[in-house]
This record gives structure tokens, sequence and C-alpha cells, in this order.
């Protein structure tokens, strides 16, 4: 096999010695990666950059000046460094077109190897076929001192069927590093097992379809960084699925509006929201629950705000109903529409019927977190950041000052204070306090 037929397991393993590589290296090294595809080298750029932000790396990617008085290849990754001191490691690409306005681009960096080590950074270096000869003769002394073989990436993982093997990796890498998903790491890797064997042993695609990827879509859709996953398994068993089936439908709706296809996941949510109406006739203790939480999704993503409303509140009647008979199981349901609904009528200035679906749902989620704070606590801090700010909206500013704190506090201990969330909740008291400061100014100077 020559270097550069790469089988999806080699492109999977290649991407795992460059993730090493900007990893383990502590201060400098030298890795090459060659490809003909401009394509390729930028799909590897933003998978390589996603995967290590994930594990508190951040990689620049920097492309060589092709300026005829651009300045020396070394000053040029100075300036970079110098310009985001997070750097932790750099992708360097464009030397071809570099090599054209500066012939002795390679000379220059050979000599300056040395000064390239001092930098104290991995260094990742995009050739191709051509600029891998040219290296070989006019920067030989720096291409030695790379950190391991050539790494050669030919196919794009898009049009290949390296895109399961490679992507599969990067999102179980994903999981990994992210504590809040530990609990999916396990069943993620035994299910994209179960396919690799069963698309290898040849089963029934209807059997891999509705058995193992629907559930695997289930957890990648939880999974930052995994829309291009979610589309290839999705269109590569799109006419697998069973679609008779709602929680079907609803499964794919949530992969697809994860991955931002939003127009498709309402056409099948509709689909869905269908057959529960049709299955609600007969067994309406059953299934009224499905057509008020599909309902609910449905509303989510509707444009036409006057439709939404109106989901909205169907599900809302059927939810007070259920309530009435369940209340431990329909009481969470019916606060987050509640909440819903509110963040809908905020849009459409409706101020009074959302503060009061603010308040209701905030009411509920106190009720619940005495019991199970744990869960539900975010949401009643949900309710009070999205109060306040409809109060400060109002000038209402000390009430609002009262939510934006105590939503801020229940952030900090349940989220952690450096969770996006706390961190948004603290900014918006931040900006609540300036409102207050220059409202004051406004009435002294009266």
């Amino acid at each position: 096999m020559s270097e550069a037929n790469v089988t999806s397991s080699e492109y999977a393993d290649n991407l795992r010695i460059i993730e090493r590589f900007f990893l383990k290296t502590h201060r400098s090294g030298f890795l090459f990666a060659v490809s003909d595809d401009e394509l390729v080298q930028q799909e590897l750029n933003a998978t390589i950059r996603f995967l290590l932000q994930g594990k508190g790396k951040t990689i620049r990617i920097h492309i060589w000046d092709k300026e005829d008085d651009a300045a020396p290849p070394v000053e040029q990754l100075r300036a970079l460094i110098s310009k985001y001191p997070d750097t932790a490691g750099i992708i360097l690409t464009g030397l071809d077109g570099a090599l054209h306005h500066n012939p002795n681009l390679l000379v220059q960096l050979n000599f300056g190897r040395e000064a390239l080590s001092e930098l104290g950074i991995p260094l990742l270096f995009w050739l191709t076929s051509r600029s891998l000869q040219k290296i070989n003769v006019e920067a030989i002394d720096l291409y030695n001192q790379r950190a391991s073989a050539n790494l050669y990436f030919e196919h794009s993982f898009e049009t290949t069927d390296t895109a399961h093997s490679a992507l599969h990796y990067v999102a179980l890498e994903t999981v990994h590093a992210n504590k809040d998903l530990g609990h999916i790491e396990a069943r993620l890797k035994l299910l994209q097992q179960q396919l690799d064997e069963a698309e290898k042993n040849q089963r029934d695609p209807v059997d891999i379809a509705n058995e193992i990827v629907l559930e695997l879509l289930t957890l990648y859709a939880q999974v930052s960084g995994t829309a291009r996953l979610i589309h290839s398994l999705i269109e590569q068993y799109y006419d697998q699925f069973d679609l008779q089936k709602p929680e079907a439908c609803m499964t794919l709706a949530y992969a697809l509006r994860s991955s931002g296809e939003d127009e498709k996941a309402l056409f099948l949510i509709e689909k869905a929201l269908s057959k529960y109406r049709e299955l609600a006739i007969t067994n309406p203790q059953t299934y009224l629950p499905y057509v008020a939480d599909t309902l609910t999704h449905l509303s989510y993503g509707r444009d036409e705000l006057s439709e939404a409303r109106k989901g909205y509140r169907e599900a809302l009647e059927i939810q007070r109903e259920l309530v009435q008979t369940n209340p431990q199981i329909h009481l969470p349901y019916l606060a987050m529409t509640l909440h819903n609904l509110a963040v809908l009528h905020y849009r459409q200035h409706k101020l009074s019927e959302a503060e009061q679906g603010y308040r209701e749902a905030l009411e509920i989620w106190r009720q619940l977190a005495e019991t199970n704070s744990q869960i539900y606590q975010p949401y009643e801090a949900t309710a009070l950041n999205n109060l306040a700010l409809l109060q400060s909206v109002k000038n209402d500013f000390k009430a609002a000052e009262q939510g934006l704190s105590e939503a801020l506090a229940i952030r900090e201990e349940v989220l952690g204070s450096d969770h996006p969330e706390t961190l948004r909740t603290r900014e918006n008291l931040g900006q609540l306090h300036e409102r207050m400061l220059q409202s004051d100014s406004s009435a002294e100077s009266l």
C-alpha cells in the first residue's frame, strides 16, 4: 500500500498522532502533514482546533505571508504569538503560495530552525507533494528534526469512508474531555463499536438504522461539534428509518435541530404530532402527554410567532389537565411550556403576559427544587434571570437586581463560577448596575 492510499482507520490514526503531538509536546517540535487538497487541509485544521480546544489547548492557524515585502518566517510567528499569548501550537499552511512570492522561504526556515525551536511550542507544517520535494532539498535540516513520519491525508472525509472513523473519534474525545457528558461516554463507545461491526458484517440496514443509529443520534445531539456526523448518518440511513413510528421522527428531529437543520426537523415533528394525535384518540391517557410535548417542540422552532403561540397554548391546556391527575410527572413539563411561552410573549413585547408566565414557571420550579434542588435549581435560576431582564426593561431596577443576584447565587453554587451561564448572569448584573448608575446621574442632573 502506498503512503497516500489512506484507509479510514489510518486517517483516524493520523488524527490521533496530531492530537498527541499538540498535547504531549511541551516545548518545541515539528510535524509534517501532506495533502494536495486544500479542502482536506481546511477540514483537518478545523477538526484539530475543535478537538484541542475541548482539552484546553488553543491552536492557531498561520497562513504564510504572500507579500513581496513579507517579514521573515520566524518573525511572522513571533508576531502571532505576541498578539495571542495563549497560543499552545500553530498549524502552518499556504506554503506553496508563499514560495511563489518568496522562493527562499524554505531556506529561511532551515536557517531559522533554532529560532523556531526557541518559540517553545509545537508546529505542524502542511505540505503538498510539490513542497515536500522542495523541503527535502532546501530545508533538509529542519525536515530531519520532525517528530514522526509524515502524515498523509489525500481524501476529504466528507466524501469517503473515512467519515465515520474520524468523526466518531472526535465525538468520543469531546465527550471524554467534558465531565458533564461522562454519563454517556460508555454507551456512546459501545454503540459506535456496534455500528462498525454491523456495517462490517453487512447486517440489514433497516435493523442498523432503527436499533443502533437512532440511539447514536440521540447521544450525538448532546455533543457539540457533531453536526457533520449527524448529517452523514441521517443521509446514509434515512430511507431505512421507520418513520411510521412518531418516536423515530422525534429522535431524528432532535438530532437535526441540534445540528442547525431546523426546517427538516420541523417537518419530522409535524409528522410525529399527526401520528400522536391519531393514537391519542383511542388512548388519551398514554398519548396526550406526547401530543403536548410535541406541540411545545413544534412551537419552539416556528418562525410564525402567532402559530407558535397557538401551539404553546394548546400544549398548556393539555398539561394543566394532566397535572390534575399526576402533578409529580407533569409539573416539570408545564413549567417549561409556561417559560417558553413567556419567552415568546417577551419577543412580541407582550410584557405583562411574559411576566405572568415567568412568575408561574418560577413558582413551579421553586416548588420542585425543594425536593430535587440539583435538577430544578438551574431552571429556577433561568426563570429568575429572564424575569429580571424583563423587569429591567420596565425600569424596575430594584426587583431586577434582586432577581439577578439570586440567579447568580444559585448558578455559582450549582454550576460553578466559571460556567457560561454563571458568567452570563454576572454580566447581566453588571450591565444592570451600569444602567442604575446612569439613571441616578440623570435624576441628579434634573
